[in-house]
């Protein structure tokens, strides 16, 4: 028989259809895009996702949860690997994915106390006879479901008392636990649930099961169905057999479960309890993993293109969100200054460095991100040789006495090209002195070229470093000569750099102290994202026809067919609420370079995490069409900096041979078997825990996620005096190593 199970994403959860229009948005599991945008969305929000290495070759099963008229209220993706699985609520607003339950404010769909049934449709629409399978997750449901059976869950062993089980009443319910000790537990408040509704029930007796067959640990309905299948029991057979199944009437478990308890128990004991334990990851698997990119700081139509360009070209999202800060600032650096939290204004340019490999798809990223560019200047320089062409041709036709008068009258056509992709620095800078434009941006595929070029080593070097850092800070470019003729300057030029380099040309730059103390990259946005060769999908779709994308496009091309300004920059204002929060986030940041902080040991590049801020944000509200900086936006460019902020910190870790989580872990075991304790109250680490800048809130709260991610620890509550205190409990496999 052809397993029909392995592959829940080709399954409907529900064949009911809405009678009218849809309340709330939904998706197909079909639509390969809006997948990957699902996927994308979530590795950008939820980091223990990120750091275990899920794609959406990992997506196994969208569990969908609807009301009783089929509408969708929110879904759960399901990623496994390697024996590791994520399932989380999500819920969809029609543009965007968002991790969690659409209960609050305007976008409540339900009450968090009274969570939908999943397959309520199938169980609305049922004949009232039939026996309602109720199982502990959607795995086991959508198994016998699919099979012809009625099957719901709460999603959740601990949903048991947040669940509307209004409509089971009047029906006939049979629950199926898995075995195992949380199976119990779940089973008890389920029975106990539905006897104070007054719902009839039955219980599948996992135990007498067990002693037929050898049930493994936390063997469920699924796996149940999944060995019939392997032996190749036909559909109608594994129906009867399930059917058939040993069985406990309602009121019979109720008084045995309330009888006093046997020593022995059937359920399979664990070592250590470790039913909450999985297998520990080795720290190699998961240390130092790319920062989450934060695709929903970007305004939507933007994150839209983040998430296209990386869907189409099959880049991560970094590359594809870096690309587009890349266009913005390019074209817009022309047209606004940015804002200080004072009364001062810088340029809107950005510099920005991302790494990547030689083929992982640097170039195809700004195929798409700067497209309207590369458009508009290919028109733009057709139409200039056409005109360098008649002006050669009407000059040659000139006599000796002729030239003069001609020169005067006529102005030699100007290349119009501004974004350049090799060159110097001093050639760059020429372009400037001379007139050539007035906004310019180095934008590369292989941008250490720049960073690590010959002007950069030569005898200008300090010159040639202090030249770009007075681009970036005051739009004054300056070219020099080793000897200091024919100095020519230019005011109220912009620049942007977006390089993209691999690895080993990056790191010479990043490792070159030169470029650092003086400013060069301190001034600079960072990206370092893992080689995604081996993992990308042949995308055969045409971008081209993307509508989000032409929209984008559009947007672009219409800024860059507007008359130049002469110089002349739009300077945006802070909305009230937005310059409060860059003044709080300045102190923030002021903050965290105190000894003992974050940046303590990163001066120069905190030192610009601001003003980088206020940039991005200026050139969001511009691309908006605002004539102020909202508090989305600085809200999402302060989430930008930051991201660049942690990526150039993990930069600098990459070569270290042990993890803050690492050195929290030895501690933790040292302190164990020191005073034969396996728990832990965080406010003692707070105050006990070295080395001692793990005591720092963000540094520990950090470590001691990623330890109980990779299930080293696990993060309990306990109540004591009435106050409830966090409890870090180590797995006892810790201490039984030698």
């Amino acid at each position: 028989m052809t397993n029909h199970h392995q592959n829940p994403m080709q399954i409907p959860t529900s064949t009911a259809t809405p009678a009218t229009p849809p309340k709330y948005p939904s998706f197909s599991n079909q639509d390969g895009q809006a997948l990957q945008t699902l996927v994308n969305a979530l590795l950008s929000i939820d980091k223990s996702l990120h750091e275990q290495g899920f794609d959406i070759n990992h997506l196994t099963a969208i569990y969908r949860y609807y009301d009783k008229d089929g509408d969708l209220l929110y879904f759960k993706p399901r990623f496994d690997k390697d024996g590791k699985k994520w399932i989380k609520p999500c819920w969809y607003d029609g543009s965007r994915f968002h991790l969690g339950e659409p209960t609050k404010g305007e976008h409540a769909r339900y009450s968090p106390k009274a969570k939908p049934l999943y397959l309520l449709p199938d169980l609305t629409t049922a004949h009232p006879t039939q026996v309602v399978y109720f199982v502990e997750g959607e795995k086991c449901a959508s198994a016998l479901n699919r099979l012809g059976f009625v099957a719901t869950t709460a999603g959740a062993s601990s949903s048991t008392n947040t669940t509307d089980l209004t409509p089971l009443v009047g029906r006939s319910v049979r629950l199926w636990r898995d075995y195992d000790t949380a199976g119990q537990k779940w089973l008890d408040d389920m029975a106990n649930a539905l006897d104070g509704l007054k719902i009839a029930f039955d219980v599948v007796d996992v135990d007498s099961m067990a002693q037929n067959t050898p049930l493994a640990p936390s063997d469920d309905a699924h796996d149940h169905i999944t060995r019939l299948e392997n032996a190749q029991a036909g559909t109608l057979d594994i129906y009867q057999n399930i059917q058939n199944l040993p069985l406990i009437a309602g009121t019979a478990y109720l008084q045995a479960r309330h009888a006093p308890k046997s020593v022995n128990s059937t359920s399979p004991a664990k070592d250590g309890d470790n039913d909450k334990w999985g297998k520990m990851v080795a720290f190699d698997e998961v240390k130092n993993i790319e920062t989450p990119f934060p695709v929903t700081a970007f305004p939507s139509l933007l994150a839209k293109v983040v998430e296209k360009t990386a869907y189409y070209q099959q880049v991560p999202l970094s590359m594809a969100g870096f690309g587009v800060l890349g266009a913005l600032s390019h074209i817009g650096q022309g047209f606004i200054d940015a804002p200080y939290i004072n009364s001062d204004y810088n340029p809107a340019s950005l510099f920005l460095v991302v790494q990547g490999e030689s083929g992982s798809g640097k170039t195809q990223t700004i195929k798409i991100t700067h497209k309207a560019i590369l458009d508009f200047e290919r028109s733009e320089y057709e139409t200039y040789k056409d005109d360098k062409r008649m002006y050669d041709n009407e000059l040659s036709s000139k006599s000796k006495k002729e030239i003069k008068a001609f020169h005067e009258q006529n102005h030699k056509p100007a290349d119009p090209r501004s974004m350049f992709g090799s060159g110097s620095v001093q050639k760059v800078m020429q372009g400037f002195t001379d007139g050539n434009y007035q906004n310019a941006s180095y934008t590369a595929d292989e941008g250490a070229n720049l960073l690590d070029g010959a002007s950069l080593k030569a005898e200008t070097a300090g010159s040639s470093i202090g030249a770009i850092c007075d681009i970036y800070s005051k739009g004054i470019a300056e070219r020099i000569t080793i000897s200091n003729t024919g100095n020519q300057i230019a005011y109220g030029v912009r620049l942007t750099l977006f390089l993209c380099g691999q690895d080993v040309a990056l790191k010479p730059a990043l490792n070159n102290t030169r470029l650092t103390q003086q400013g060069l990259l301190p001034r600079c946005l960072f990206a370092f994202p893992p080689d995604n060769r081996g993992n990308r999908m042949l995308i055969t779709d045409n971008f081209a026809t993307d509508e989000t994308l032409q929209e984008y496009w559009q947007i672009c091309h219409n800024f860059l067919s507007l008359p130049p300004e002469q110089g002349k920059r739009k300077q945006l204002a802070w909305q009230a609420q937005a310059l409060k929060l860059v003044q709080s986030y300045w102190q923030k940041v002021e903050n965290s370079q105190r000894k003992g902080g974050i940046n303590h040991n990163a001066k120069a590049y905190a030192s610009r995490m601001v003003e980088n801020a206020s940039r991005i944000a200026s050139l969001f509200a511009w691309f908006n069409g605002k004539n102020a900086i909202g508090i989305d936006d600085i809200q999402g460019a302060i989430e930008i900096v930051e991201y660049s902020a942690s990526e150039r910190r993990r930069y600098d870790d990459i070569a270290t041979d042990i993890t803050d989580a690492e050195k929290l872990l030895q501690w933790l075991v040292k302190k164990a078997k020191e005073t034969g304790q396996d728990k832990f109250y965080l406010s003692y680490l707070q105050t006990s825990v070295t080395p001692q800048h793990l005591r720092i809130k963000q540094t520990l709260e950090t470590a001691l996620e990623l330890l109980s991610d990779n299930n080293y620890i696990y993060l309990n509550t306990e109540t004591t005096n009435r106050r409830p205190k966090r409890v870090i409990e180590l797995n006892p496999a810790l201490l039984n190593q030698c």
